[in-house]
């Protein structure tokens, strides 16, 4: 049977581009890429200052390992899992929220994980847990300064806020931290000089003076390969924010977790790529095999930039206009987040309609022109789910000088086109093996290195 995205593609008019969309993202985003440390640092950058200056200083040379890679992309597995858990605790607010320290006069943006109640919770992975808050202070200093930095660009700067360390392969191994702050104006100096220093650094013609060295130095490290580093011989940069909190660990948020069903085999809910790949969902049922991780922190952090724009120019929608969203949509089972939407003001109205970001690699000017088939039926499927006949595409080519591609798309969709979905939801809840061929394709060309490829052709 055809897959779904080709069936659901049949039902796109031809992709208009929106120059006036286009051109407004590409402007935001030349200005990030050309002045960055002029407008703004990430608190990911202040986190680890080193890494932040080589990569600034010499882009051609600096590249992540694979084994950095591969961690990424088994980590990305894991806080995925988690992160659905944190929505199922009472008092969950959002997932993936942007706070910007410039409205409060900080030239600092971040993504926190999640907020419950007035608390910001963040997930990070590791090879292997902290026995306890002396270990978590030593080997992971720039996590606990990354959730004391979002507390003080949260306009609410929350006194309490909750680190969740998981491992690379098993998110029920789970360690979960308490950081108080007792002191948020020290922290505030301690960001501001990070920023001063980072800036100081870069302006500076040859090497700067730097007493530490990088907070992931490894012996694989491109920069270091090349003789470009001197510093890894130092001492690694210590946690600047331990005198100014108090850390204690929180068994119960840990068991608590543990018991929250894994939304992966949770009957009630799917993601898009979850219809688009249905008879994976009823092979990971029955099928003792192992998948490989997939690493996505390449289109995964170019994605993050184009969602920062869209928050810039006041295109996101709202944590309020998300739940509306979610209680009219056509098949609640289907997962749909704030990145899913995108919000145009025409004229004096609002309009929110589905949103695809796309992020490409592919560096044949070809694909600037096109529109796939499976994008069409993608953003389709989000369309359907909503209950509208248009949406809109944004396609990000960063290996094509960072050349920005949108497109809004109309369908004209056949009556009974929702309820074919509606059955794959059906089937894949009760993952019933027996109406596997009723289910769709997975599209071919995920096929190719599938692990279930055989039994499913056989």
């Amino acid at each position: 049977m055809e897959d779904i995205t080709q069936q659901i593609s049949k039902f796109a008019l031809n992709p208009n581009n929106h120059g006036s969309l286009s051109g407004i993202i590409k402007n935001n985003l030349n200005k990030q890429i050309t002045k960055k440390r002029k407008e703004y640092w990430a608190i990911t950058d202040i986190s680890n200052p080193l890494q932040t200056y080589f990569k600034i200083k010499y882009p051609e040379h600096y590249k992540d390992s694979i084994e950095t890679k591969k961690k990424f992309a088994l980590g990305n597995k894991q806080h995925a899992i988690l992160q659905k858990k944190l929505e199922l605790l009472e008092g969950f607010i959002d997932r993936e929220i942007i706070f910007d320290g410039r409205m409060l006069g900080i030239d600092l943006m971040g993504r926190a994980d999640a907020k419950i109640k007035e608390n910001i919770w963040e997930i990070k992975s590791k090879e292997r847990l902290p026995l306890d808050k002396k270990e978590l202070i030593e080997n992971y200093p720039q996590d606990i300064e990354q959730i004391c930095f979002y507390s003080l660009i949260d306009p609410e700067h929350p006194k309490e806020n909750i680190l969740i360390i998981t491992t690379h392969s098993d998110f029920n191994q789970i360690k979960a931290f308490k950081i108080k702050i007792n002191d948020l104006g020290k922290i505030k100096n301690l960001v501001i000089n990070r920023i001063n220093k980072l800036n100081d650094w870069l302006d500076v013609e040859g090497l700067p003076s730097i007493s530490f060295k990088c907070r992931y130095c490894h012996d694989d490290c491109t920069i270091k390969s090349q003789n470009l580093c001197p510093f890894f011989e130092n001492l690694p940069l210590l946690c600047e924010v331990k005198n100014f909190i108090e850390i204690d660990e929180i068994p119960e948020i840990e068991e608590q977790l543990k018991q929250i069903k894994v939304y992966e085999n949770d009957a009630n809910y799917f993601s898009i790529f979850n219809i688009i790949t249905p008879r994976q969902v009823i092979y990971r049922e029955y099928e003792d095999v192992e998948e490989e991780s997939y690493d996505n922190s390449y289109k995964k952090q170019h994605q993050q930039l184009i969602q920062n724009v869209l928050y810039e120019e006041g295109m996101s929608i709202t944590n309020e206009e998300l739940k509306k969203l979610k209680d009219s949509q056509k098949i609640p089972e289907i997962n749909q987040y704030k990145n899913s939407f995108i919000k145009l003001k025409l004229g004096k109205e609002e309009k929110i309609f589905p949103l695809l970001i796309h992020v490409s690699d592919n560096t044949n000017p070809s694909t600037l022109l096109n529109v796939s088939l499976y994008k069409k039926g993608e953003l389709g499927l989000h369309c359907l789910n909503k209950g509208v006949n248009k949406g809109y595409l944004i396609s990000y080519f960063p290996e094509q000088n960072h050349e920005i591609r949108a497109f809004e798309i109309n369908y004209n969709f056949e009556k009974g086109t929702l309820n074919k979905i509606k059955n794959i939801v059906e089937i894949i809840k009760i993952k019933d093996k027996e109406k596997l061929n009723e289910l769709p394709m997975c599209p071919s060309f995920m096929c190719r290195d599938c692990v279930y490829r055989h039994t499913c052709l056989s």
